[in-house]
């Protein structure tokens, strides 16, 4: 009997020395498993909030948006299991500053990093071969970059917007090529993140410039290569969008980024924009404290308040036009504009929109986290709005909780934008004309759906998750 007890004692230290030398890793990743939605083999979203993710080894694929808008990650781990990195799987990561990647990737999808400002270098695995659009569009931090020659293709939009990128490349690689294309692009490209006052993740609203001089003055950086932007040897001072007289004696012109481009408005007659400003609080009596912004109505807004730079050949938004532009309000678009482009307006002050007749597409999100977006007005010639268009928007989002219109559908101007009922069998109005893309998401207790005679156009995605659905006819 001692004997067994004896061999049992020694069995369990045994077993507690094992369970000790297990990696803390594995422990954590036990724990936070619930944080990693999957289907199969790929993560579809992450719903943790640690700054540090390391991804477990069952992933192949992140998939599309999975980390989309976190602000909390700081750090990812992606294990050699991983082969692709799906679009937007980054998008709006703000914080996202170091990035480990496997061994087994072989695609990072496109805008997958887009607007990741916190990265500053990386080294892409040697089984990559293809770099998507925008894969890492506008990470205006990034200055260091390793291709290895596996990679066959590189869209063209791949690094747009990174100004200081260096780029490392075995010669007569397609990457060494694409390095080639890409400065001789990059000369015609002003280097508009070292504009005084440009916000690093760090610095963000503490008005620290990026690129400060090293007297600590921030002013006077030189903002363009080829010299087309006045720098401090111009006698002319630059902020983020107002040129102003050396003198002190009033503003000069305007300056705007559109995309990777810079357009200056200037007034050589006298201190006045010529563009035009947004609209913006009126200034508080004399004795009183400040006044509260003045919102006019949209369809009183003039298009003066929209720089003509922005309209590409009188019919297109272009894209990321006013993304991040905290100065807008209500806008009404002119006549003649058909399309609206990606993320033309994402997160961006603005109240309140009217979209002319004529308009027929809202790129991919165009009004993406437009957190004060109340008043929309839609067209009825709509015939594409593209996924995320209005996601996170004040207007969306209102309707979805239980505010805004009567009954179960986001309508405007014969477009279904979203749906907020819990019915089995669904029936949509007569009168619409478009479903947006996305617009039933994950709806899964949807079984029959009955489309009007109306309808003429069903999103991308639409119905996507929609697991029950199994009847489909037209009333």
């Amino acid at each position: 009997m001692r004997k067994k007890k004896r061999l049992c004692g020694i069995l369990m230290m045994i077993a507690a020395l094992i369970l000790m030398q297990l990696p803390v890793s594995e422990a954590d990743a036990a724990s936070s498993a619930s944080d990693f939605q999957m289907e199969g083999s790929t993560l579809i979203k992450y719903r943790g909030s640690d700054a540090v993710v390391t991804v477990p080894s069952t992933v192949e694929e992140i998939g599309r948006s999975a980390f989309e808008d976190n602000d909390n990650i700081t750090r990812v781990i992606l294990p050699n299991s991983v082969t692709q990195i799906g679009p937007y799987a980054f998008w709006g990561c703000d914080r996202l500053n170091s990035v480990t990647l496997g061994n087994g990737l072989t695609e990072v999808g496109d805008y997958a990093f887009a607007g990741a400002r916190g990265l500053a270098q990386m080294t892409l695995p040697g089984t990559i071969t293809r770099i998507g659009i925008g894969a890492f569009a506008d990470c205006v931090n990034l200055t260091d970059i390793t291709i290895p020659y596996q990679v066959s293709s590189i869209h063209e939009t791949a690094f747009d917007g990174c100004a200081r990128l260096e780029i490392h490349a075995t010669e007569g690689t397609v990457a060494a090529r694409f390095a080639e294309s890409f400065y001789e692009r990059q000369k015609e490209m002003p280097e508009y993140e070292d504009v005084p006052g440009y916000n690093t993740p760090d610095t963000e609203g503490s008005g620290t410039g990026a690129d400060e001089s090293e007297s600590g003055s921030g002013s006077g950086t030189n903002a363009s290569r080829d010299g087309r932007i006045p720098n401090r040897d111009d006698n002319v001072q630059i902020s983020p969008n107002v040129i102003y007289y050396p003198s002190g004696e009033g503003v000069l012109g305007s300056s705007y980024v559109v995309g990777n481009q810079a357009v200056i408005f200037m007034d050589n007659s006298g201190p006045e924009v010529l563009s035009g400003e947004p609209v913006s609080p009126a200034a508080p009596a004399e004795g009183e404290g400040e006044s509260a912004p003045q919102t006019p109505d949209a369809s009183q807004q003039t298009t003066s308040a929209i720089p003509k730079y922005t309209i590409v050949d009188g019919r297109t938004v272009a894209d990321q036009a006013y993304y991040r532009n905290g100065t807008l309000q209500s806008v009404a678009l002119p006549e003649g504009t058909e399309t609206v482009g990606q993320f033309a307006f994402a997160r961006s002050s603005l109240t309140g929109i009217v979209l002319p007749e004529g308009m027929r597409e809202i790129g991919y999100g165009a009004f993406y986290h437009c957190d004060s977006l109340t008043q929309v007005t839609l067209p009825g010639t709509l015939q594409t709005i593209e996924p995320k268009a209005f996601e996170h928007s004040a207007w969306v989002e209102d309707f979805l909780s239980g505010g805004g219109e009567e009954g179960d559908f986001l309508v405007s101007g014969g477009a279904l934008i979203a749906y907020r009922g819990a019915e089995s069998r669904v029936e949509i109005p007569q009168g619409v004309t478009l479903i947006a893309a996305e617009a039933f998401r994950d709806h899964t207790e949807i079984t029959s759906v009955t489309f009007p005679d109306s309808l003429l156009v069903v999103g991308e995605g639409a119905f996507e998750g929609c697991s029950a659905l199994a009847e489909t006819e037209f009333g």
